[in-house]
């Protein structure tokens, strides 16, 4: 059988796949970056970007998805990534990258370079879901438009303000260790994991968060916190610790029913809140609703020494907790009369709780704090040794009950 004379007259080589004229201008680009002399000022090695584009061809041509360039000195973006769906460039020394084309982009991490700006992906179609820049000089960053993106981290860097809103999807954002004095961030219902810490915040806006697990919002400079708890009902871990709280309303415990880690340490709290601040009893179905609960810290120099008893006898008690606040429950009587014979009455409330596993009476008295003004005895003694030398061992386990 003879085939038509049409297809006598096709070359053998034309028959051939060649490579797409796309892929032909990356190539050049590519090999005319690799033998580029580096600006003046620069630190690199030529061998960096031989290496650099040897494994951006290998990598290509066994069709890998993804590609690792990290710790190559590299200053400037080499090009050809658009190839790839995975990039990782960390411990490199780029101040700017460009991903405004990269349309098959899924994982981007830049951490550790000295990246000053970036552009991420724009299009209907962008796919990137992971992103970490951490350990950079970033002042400012947009990923409002990447509603795809359920990860992104960008700890360390300088960034002031950081809007949000249309990230609809993500679950984990860290962005603590940066200069941020507000977040814009709206509803994120799929959000597992916040952190703000080490920032300069002053206020947290009003948002909904019905499944995040973790909130941080240590290091800051939050004087109160006006959130509404009830849009945060699965959190478990809570850390508002070295800010500028002065005073805590307990009420909120009762929208965190799965909360357990609560860390209020190192601030200037005086003041317990709840609906009916006039009466303690107040605080215990608070106390029998924080079932999961299991570590609360109130510690610190500026708290106040009388609320920090006050919940460490509330608490351990009832909860079996063992609360870090750095005071042992002294027992009763510690203060009440000593060898100078001053007779000090101290004791700020006495109550009896019922529901307890072995019904008994809590009492709770002032530290030192309020003792050295009248004089006493153990003026020049630290909390520890007031501690170890008034607290009484029985009383104190039974309060711990571990």
């Amino acid at each position: 059988m003879k085939f038509p004379s049409i297809f006598n007259k096709i070359k053998p080589q034309s028959i051939q796949q060649l490579p797409e004229k796309n892929e032909l201008n990356w190539m050049l680009e590519l090999n005319k970056w690799k033998v580029e002399r580096t600006l003046t000022g620069e630190i690199h090695r030529p061998e960096c970007r031989k290496e650099a584009a040897e494994r951006i061809n290998c990598a290509f041509m066994s069709k890998q998805n993804d590609i690792d360039l990290s710790g190559l000195n590299l200053t400037i973006q080499p090009p050809g990534l658009q190839n790839f769906t995975s990039i990782n460039l960390d411990e490199n020394q780029l101040k700017h990258f460009d991903a405004t084309n990269y349309d098959k982009l899924i994982n981007l991490s830049l951490n550790s370079n000295a990246l000053e700006s970036i552009n991420f992906p724009q299009g209907r179609n962008v796919s990137i879901t992971h992103i970490s820049m951490n350990n950079n000089v970033l002042r400012n960053i947009d990923i409002d438009r990447l509603s795809s993106v359920t990860y992104f981290s960008a700890a360390h860097n300088q960034l002031e303000f950081v809007q949000l809103e249309c990230c609809e999807r993500l679950q984990y954002l860290n962005l603590s260790h940066n200069q941020l004095t507000d977040i814009v961030a709206g509803n994120k219902d799929e959000l597992l994991l916040l952190d703000l810490s080490h920032n300069k915040l002053t206020s947290l806006h009003n948002v909904l968060f019905p499944n995040l697990n973790t909130l941080l919002i240590n290091n800051n400079l939050l004087s109160e916190i006006k959130i509404f708890f009830s849009n945060f009902c699965n959190v478990q871990t809570l850390n508002a610790a070295n800010n500028q709280l002065e005073k805590i309303n307990l009420h909120f415990l009762t929208y965190l029913s799965s909360i357990k880690s609560l860390r209020l340490d190192n601030n200037k709290i005086t003041r317990i809140d709840t609906k009916n601040t006039s009466d303690i009893e107040t605080l215990f179905p608070i106390i029998k609703q924080s079932k999961n609960l299991n570590f609360l810290n109130v510690s610190g120099e500026n708290n106040c020494p009388t609320m920090q008893l006050m919940l460490f006898n509330l608490f351990s008690p009832a909860l079996k907790l063992k609360l870090n606040t750095g005071l042992a429950i002294l027992s009763p009587g510690a203060f009440e009369v000593h060898s100078d014979g001053v007779y000090v009455d101290n004791e700020l409330f006495h109550y009896h709780i019922k529901n307890a596993c072995n019904p008994y009476n809590i009492h709770t008295y002032k530290t030192e704090e309020v003792v050295n003004q009248r004089n006493i005895k153990i003026k020049n003694m630290t909390l520890d040794e007031i501690n170890n030398t008034y607290c009484n061992n029985d009383y104190y386990n039974e309060a711990i009950r571990e």
